[in-house]
């Protein structure tokens, strides 16, 4: 007799003697010819051949509507399925299982998979020498024990490429990653043994996907059906969940947690004490709570990084063109930024307090942003020190009273100098531009924000409430020919009224016919027209960005103005003549409705994309086209 129950085999190249015939798929309920009530399979049916005339099909226990195969003890009914190229195979069943003892492994050198079910009711899978009893599903929930007296629906998914399985009982994944016994190119045999007590087969399903019948459990809440994400990427995500708290699987150590992480899962971390070195290597996000680490944190160069709560290190170095952000308030004694990297703080940074000691150091092309305050007190000896990197702080500025090595004016509105360029990408949404005087910026109002999906192209742009202003100082130093180019989002509205043309070299709006109007000579010019006969202006949209350009000349006190890249106005006086002698600033008035701006650029290069700009550069006007130049 032999010593084990209830067990089967998936997929193996064993097979019965006697097996004639192979079919590429199969998807049999038993319930129609040849499977009438008790016909045997002692000779193939179908591809089906049982080693006895015991095997046989039975109308007194069925899932639906009629039939289903009694494998009584001591018994074996197979199939072989003979699948080539198969890349993924699902099998797809439904059984009402003896109960017993492990197997003898006798058999199992030309199988994929060894299961059976024990006697408390639980699948047990052969893996790594051993049995594991399948209790719980892979997120750690309890697994229904499947009993004698109905049937379980058990579906099994083998990765070829891979040579790994996962196994669902009752539409639950209890295991995945499940090694081949053997390494396999293909399905090859299926086979079902009732050993030593009568066991039932139905509804068995080989194919290359599963069974939509069958599946429709999501256990994530975030990547669908259970059997659909197998399909898709070969395993279901889940949490790694790290420290002393609930969840499965869970682990003691941060470094555990994120080497058993993968694409797609999560993690989560318990507050508490930690005293670990931690090196990520992958794109992940901290989710979970506020902790403490006493260690080192280590980001692999080009690893996109989140942490979602306030987090404590010793030290912090992060690797070259990586992409890390601290929504929440961070403490470190050293932060180590690589060139190309960029870190955005959420919240508070301290470094060099009495608790945080050390330096912040960025180096090369690096951008660190601060959304709230970044405090450095003297009382630590803190020393900030930027190499070619960029502090951008997008909200109440920077508290600093130690040793630094920086150049810029920080809580107020400091001065730009020239080239400027700005496309608010930096700064996180919904900062108001009022808080940017670092980057020169200034607005009347707090209202005044950077929006994201408000810019070109869907980009982030500034967007000013009706009545709200914004400008931007700009030391233009000796330079007497500069360009600003931005691209406007404008407000259809009158002629502004009262105006100190003294104070401006350039002045203009927006009408109501959707034209740009330039303050010339002491009244409005419409700009309708193209001078370089490219034809007539398309009026605004006021729900679309359009391009505009101006150029001034210090010397002759003369502007020009593109629309879209096409020259509209050339030698238009300065209102206030020879009175302002040098750029200073930029400034954008919304007085009838909201409007939004981006892509601003003040530089004494020529933007690109602008028609014949260089005439404009040269002479302040374009030359007549057929103009004749002699040499002798």
């Amino acid at each position: 007799m032999k010593t084990h129950l209830g067990r089967w085999w998936v997929a193996g190249v064993w097979m019965l003697v006697g097996v004639s015939a192979q079919a590429a798929y199969i998807d049999h309920h038993f319930d129609a010819d040849p499977f009438t009530n008790g016909a045997k399979f002692v000779t193939a049916v179908q591809q089906w051949q049982a080693s006895d005339a015991g095997v046989m099909v039975v109308n007194t226990k069925s899932v639906s509507p009629a039939n289903s195969v009694l494998v009584p003890a001591q018994s074996a009914l197979t199939n072989a399925v003979a699948v080539t190229n198969a890349g993924v195979v699902w099998t797809d069943l439904r059984i009402t299982p003896f109960l017993g003892v492990a197997p003898d492994l006798s058999a199992t050198n030309g199988s994929s998979i060894v299961q059976y079910f024990g006697a408390d009711g639980y699948l047990v899978v052969w893996t790594n020498g051993g049995w594991l009893t399948c209790s719980n599903d892979v997120w750690g929930q309890p697994v229904a024990k499947v009993t004698t007296n109905a049937f379980a629906a058990i579906s099994v998914y083998q990765n070829y490429t891979a040579q790994n399985a996962a196994i669902l009982v009752n539409d639950q994944v209890v295991v995945q990653d499940l090694p081949f016994l053997g390494s396999f190119a293909n399905y090859g045999t299926f086979e079902y043994e009732g050993a030593d007590g009568n066991a039932w087969l139905d509804d068995v399903r080989i194919q290359a996907m599963y069974d939509t019948g069958r599946h429709f459990t999501n256990s994530n809440g975030v990547d669908g059906i259970d059997a659909a994400e197998l399909e898709s990427y070969g395993y279901v995500a889940r949490t790694q969940y790290v420290g002393s708290g609930s969840g499965y699987p869970r682990y003691n150590t941060i470094q555990a947690a994120l080497n058993a992480w993968r694409a797609r899962d999560s993690l989560y971390v318990y507050s508490g004490q930690y005293a670990e070195n931690v090196t990520v290597y992958s794109n992940v996000t901290f989710g979970g709570q506020s902790f403490t680490n006493s260690g080192s944190l280590t980001i692999a160069a080009g690893a996109v990084v989140a942490f979602q709560n306030a987090t404590v290190w010793s030290n912090i170095t992060i690797g070259a063109n990586s992409q890390v952000v601290f929504s929440q308030p961070l403490q470190c004694s050293n932060l180590t930024v690589s060139a190309g990297a960029t870190v955005t703080f959420g919240g508070s940074v301290t470094v060099g307090s009495a608790t945080v000691l050390g330096s912040v150091l960025v180096t090369g092309a690096s951008t660190v942003t601060v959304a709230t305050v970044l405090s450095v007190p003297n009382s630590g000896s803190g020393h900030l020190d930027f190499s070619g990197g960029r502090l951008l702080v997008t909200s109440a500025g920077v508290d600093m009273s130690g040793t630094f090595s920086i150049t810029n004016t920080w809580g107020t509105q400091a001065t730009a100098g020239l080239d400027f360029v700005d496309d608010f990408e930096l700064y996180a949404h919904n900062s108001p531009v009022a808080n940017l005087g670092f980057r020169g910026w200034g607005a009347s109002s707090a209202a005044v924000l950077v929006k994201t999906n408000q810019g070109v192209g869907g980009s982030r742009g500034v967007v000013l409430p009706d009545g709200a202003v914004v400008s931007n100082r700009i030391n233009s130093a000796s330079q007497k020919k500069v360009w600003t180019d931005y691209e406007i989002r404008p407000t259809w509205g009158l002629a502004p009224t009262g105006l100190d043309t003294n104070s401006y070299t350039f002045m203009a709006y927006v009408g109501t016919n959707g034209f740009l109007n330039v303050w010339n000579a002491g009244s409005w010019t419409v700009c309708s027209n193209y001078l370089d006969g490219n034809g007539p202006v398309t009026a605004m949209a006021t729900d679309s960005y359009t391009r505009v350009s101006v150029f001034l000349n210090y010397d002759s006190h003369l502007a020009a103005v593109y629309i879209g890249g096409n020259l509209v106005l050339q030698q238009v006086p300065f209102p206030a003549g020879g009175a302002i002698s040098n750029y200073n600033s930029f400034e954008g008035d919304s007085l009838d409705g909201s409007l939004a701006l981006d892509n601003i650029r003040i530089t004494t290069g020529i933007p690109s994309g602008l028609s014949r700009a260089e005439e404009i550069q040269i002479n302040d006007a374009l030359m007549p086209l057929g103009s004749v130049f002699k040499i002798r």
